[in-house]
């Protein structure tokens, strides 16, 4: 008994924790194991573990783990790991996430997926095609709106097969009236200009030139709350080009006005 003590503690290094809502980001590569318990013979093996559900790895060709909880186990080779790292946080109003693959180089793209609340009934796919490559990949969530918690999911395609990593939860802070700095700038033909309503009103957002002198509206109707961009492709109400030269842009919603500089460079 003392020996498999000491035999166990070598082993510590190459404890797997993995929790069933995680267990699907994991590809065993090979199937032996070391002391979480026994096995059963055949191209699919059975590994029983001490007061743990079963867990099934599939070796072959497919090499997918099923739910389960991962005792101590000594594998031949290493656990490739489709996404071994997942982070968020809060970007110019919008949800930046961050995540790392491991396994890059045998996926053919990843997938971001995003349910309301902490722990949602339903994700829906925030992206039309799978994107991304190895190394840190970026996804930067616009349609968060301020007020609601968020929680994301990456999955790494591989074929017609998905790897999902663990989830992670977002909260979005209220936020006011806000005016963001437009983007590009400075710019040539066309800067998009955005804003953020924390619930529906009228709203004017208008281009003046350093005098003062009103040279286009952008929009002045009723609007629902949230994030809203609009586009200045440089021409004045009358349809002219304007001359190269520093631009304010004010936002009036209600009671506020807010005002920023552009700069336009033909």
């Amino acid at each position: 008994m003392r020996e498999m003590r000491r035999a166990l503690l070598v082993l510590v290094p190459l404890i797997v924790l993995c929790p069933v809502v995680a267990s699907a980001q994991y590809q065993v590569l090979h199937d032996v194991q070391g002391s979480a318990g026994g096995t059963a013979s055949g191209s699919h093996n059975v590994w029983f573990t001490a007061g743990e559900m079963q867990i099934f790895y599939k070796t072959g060709p497919d090499n997918t783990v099923l739910p389960g909880f991962w005792q101590i186990a000594a594998l031949s080779s290493s656990v490739e790991v489709a996404i071994a790292s997942f982070s968020g946080n809060l970007s110019n109003g919008a949800v930046e996430l961050r995540w790392t693959a491991t396994a890059a180089g045998s996926l053919d793209g990843f997938n971001v997926y995003r349910g309301e609340g902490e722990n949602p009934d339903r994700f829906e796919k925030l992206n039309d095609e799978p994107f991304g490559t190895s190394g840190t990949n970026i996804y930067l969530d616009e349609s968060a709106l301020p007020g609601r918690t968020y929680t994301y999911q990456v999955g790494g395609v591989q074929g017609d097969r998905e790897f999902l990593s663990f989830t992670l939860s977002v909260d979005v802070p209220s936020i006011p009236l806000t005016l963001y700095q437009n983007y590009p700038n400075p710019f040539n033909p066309s800067t998009s200009i955005s804003f953020y309503m924390p619930g529906p009103d009228r709203v004017r957002l208008e281009i003046f030139d350093v005098q003062g002198r009103r040279i286009r509206t952008l929009v002045d109707r009723q609007m629902d709350g949230g994030r809203h961009t609009l586009h200045w492709n440089g021409v004045n109400d009358a349809g002219r080009k304007v001359s190269s030269g520093i631009y304010l842009y004010r936002l009036v919603s209600g009671k506020r006005s807010l005002t920023r500089k552009l700069v336009m460079m033909r």
